[in-house]
């Protein structure tokens, strides 16, 4: 029990750094940016800068390739990466498309679910934080409350801030 009390609380790592500019990526989700066509994250200051300094942009800021030409070609692309890399983010990404039924796919949720466990499985810490969600409300699967909280306790572990959160505030209503 301590030594999952020492994972739980210790600081969380630095960010990666943004593979253009160097500087560290933020905690944030919102500030950088996922490339589909390489599994890089990006700031979105150097996104927004090629944006700007190529008027009619048109492909990746860090590899060059071509952007998304048609709706389901982001979700291709989030397919392929998951299974030649075991991409993490794309389960995740993939999840995301079945939950909201977005790039022209129908809403299921117990599919978005099976791409969080294995998406949570490769480590990925928002998968983590949804599967603690999907459990304690029954989204995609049954309610089972102990799933849910030792999937939150993983993320937090993983430095996800909004586990994080959630057990602080839990903690302080204890």
């Amino acid at each position: 029990k301590e030594l999952h009390e020492e994972a739980l609380f210790r600081q969380p790592e630095t960010p990666d750094d943004c593979p253009i500019c160097f500087l560290p990526l933020s905690y944030v989700e919102e500030q950088s940016a996922y490339q589909t066509c390489c599994g890089k994250f990006l700031c979105i200051g150097c996104v927004n800068t090629v944006e700007q300094m190529e008027s009619g942009w048109e492909s990746c800021a860090f590899c060059r390739v071509d952007r998304p030409s048609r709706e389901g070609e982001v979700f291709e692309r989030l397919e392929d990466r998951l299974e030649k890399y075991n991409d993490p983010t794309a389960g995740f990404s993939l999840g995301i498309c079945h939950a909201n039924g977005k790039y022209g796919l129908s809403e299921d949720r117990e599919k978005a679910h099976e791409y969080y466990l294995r998406a949570a499985k490769l480590s990925s810490s928002q998968a983590t934080f949804r599967l603690s969600l999907n459990y304690y409300n029954g989204d995609g699967c049954d309610v089972d409350k102990a799933k849910a909280w030792s999937y939150l306790e993983e993320a937090a572990i993983m430095r996800h801030l909004e586990a994080r959160t959630v057990l602080g505030e839990f903690d302080v209503i204890d």
